[in-house]
């Protein structure tokens, strides 16, 4: 082949080549951009509230602060209280608004709570293991509770200081050594789960009734007992020698501590009996009234507890209610609206009438504990209430209760200073808040209000 003949098929190779095209190399990416973030003049990181000075400054995207400033740390939350008391805010305080450090006060305020008619008594609900088994129940379960009662304007939900049940774990005041309590050794639990309940029930505009004392604390088959069963030498509530008066001081102080006293009340506690009640001579029971009632009296005062302070007692047991009441207003000095006796196992107008009522100045309240547990006290089929309890009771309907609360109010008036339901659907060892009756249980509360006072308590 010739050279010429060899150029032209070079030429025409080349010509085929280009005519049939070839890929063009992928575009090239753009270099990346500068991005403009604010960041703290000072660190040059992310600024927090707490930066003095910010300015706008360009970043390559790999280089771009992720961190927040160190120099200037935010402040912890601020925790929003009442002005006026320092306790936790609540809608209640209205514009009392101020903000604190956390972690913040443990009480809420119950200072501006709505005004209750004076006229109207207590209106109270007796969950008698509240305290012991609230650990048991999530917030958003407790919250339920309390606001269905908030709402129907009850004041107080009763419970005792401490409780137990079968198959359950409940919180007791005090740890146990070798089965027993040890009173120098307080269960810090105790403290944080009665604190928490009076956060939540504060929240719905309900207080707290705490019966120091019962005089089931001595029961024989309660091992659980503090006041019985301990390795620190005491033997009944009711022990009067300066240790255990001493304990009993220590136990009020820390019933304080965890609940505040604004709002709540003190009891004296549960069916309070002296083992020579109602064997016809007084000057026992008296006595030891005037040995236990009056020193516990001048410490309620002493730590600023406000009236009332109530106690209960049932008609077998009138003796040792005289005797307290009697020390209380004679030897304490208290008025006699300080105090009130709560007469228990009424749910009936007839059961009211079988008490002999004392001095026209005594001031009593209400309860229909006890119900079905005593031949005097039993609610007739066609009167009973909707509920049952674990063993069988129940109590009267609430169109009967409404009656019942008239016709004691027709005979004391004013000296009424409190009506108690006892739920009987929550008397199980299986109870749960949730099995609360509205309508049995807690619209009761208004609807007394409403049908025997003319006054609306809902809230």
């Amino acid at each position: 082949m010739t050279k010429k003949s060899r150029a032209l098929w070079a030429f025409l190779l080349l010509a085929v080549v280009l005519s049939l095209g070839c890929p063009s190399p992928p575009p090239q990416p753009p270099p990346p951009q500068p991005v403009k973030i604010e960041v703290c003049t000072e660190s040059l990181k992310l600024p927090t509230n707490a930066c003095p000075e910010k300015k706008i400054v360009e970043f390559k995207p790999t280089e771009a602060p992720t961190e927040l400033c160190g120099l200037h740390p935010e402040p912890a939350p601020k925790i929003k209280v009442c002005s006026e008391t320092g306790l936790l805010w609540l809608p209640t305080c209205g514009d009392r608004v101020a903000y604190v450090d956390e972690p913040g006060p443990a009480l809420v305020c119950r200072k501006h709570r709505k005004p209750r008619p004076p006229e109207v008594p207590y209106m109270v609900i007796f969950v008698v293991d509240l305290g012991s088994a609230a650990h048991l129940f999530p917030d958003a379960e407790l919250e339920t509770f309390t606001a269905r009662l908030g709402a129907a304007g009850c004041d107080y939900v009763r419970m005792f200081s401490c409780w137990n049940r079968p198959g359950r774990e409940y919180v007791l005041p005090f740890e146990r050594v070798d089965g027993k309590a040890d009173w120098d050794k307080p269960d810090p639990e105790w403290d944080r789960q009665l604190a928490r309940l009076q956060r939540v029930l504060g929240r719905a505009g309900v207080g707290i009734y705490l019966d120091l004392f019962a005089q089931q604390f001595d029961r024989a088959d309660y091992g659980w007992s503090p006041f019985r069963y301990n390795v620190n030498g005491l033997k009944s509530w009711r022990d009067t020698n300066p240790a255990a008066m001493k304990r009993w001081k220590q136990l009020i102080d820390r019933a304080i501590a965890a609940i505040g006293i604004e709002g709540n009340i003190f009891g004296w506690g549960n069916e309070l009996v002296h083992p020579d009640d109602w064997k016809g001579d007084t000057v026992p029971q008296d006595n030891w009234a005037k040995a236990w009632v009056v020193p516990l009296a001048a410490h309620l005062r002493s730590q600023g507890i406000p009236a009332p302070n109530p106690f209960s007692a049932s008609d077998n047991m009138h003796g040792t209610g005289h005797s307290i009441y009697n020390r209380l207003v004679k030897q304490a000095g208290w008025e006699q609206r300080d105090t009130f006796w709560v007469l228990h196992g009424v749910a009936l107008a007839e059961h009211f009438d079988r008490f002999a009522i004392g001095s026209a100045l005594k001031n009593y309240g209400i309860s229909d504990d006890g119900i079905g547990l005593d031949p005097a006290v039993v609610v007739p089929p066609e009167k009973q209430g909707l509920t049952v309890s674990q063993t069988g009771r129940k109590s009267s309907h609430w169109t009967y209760r409404i009656e019942m609360v008239r016709h004691v109010n027709e005979r004391l008036g004013p000296r009424l200073r409190l009506v108690e339901v006892m739920p009987m659907e929550l008397k199980r060892d299986d109870w749960t808040p949730a099995m609360i009756n509205q309508e049995e249980s807690v619209d009761v509360f208004w609807r007394i209000a409403k049908e025997v006072y003319g006054k609306d308590i809902r809230r």
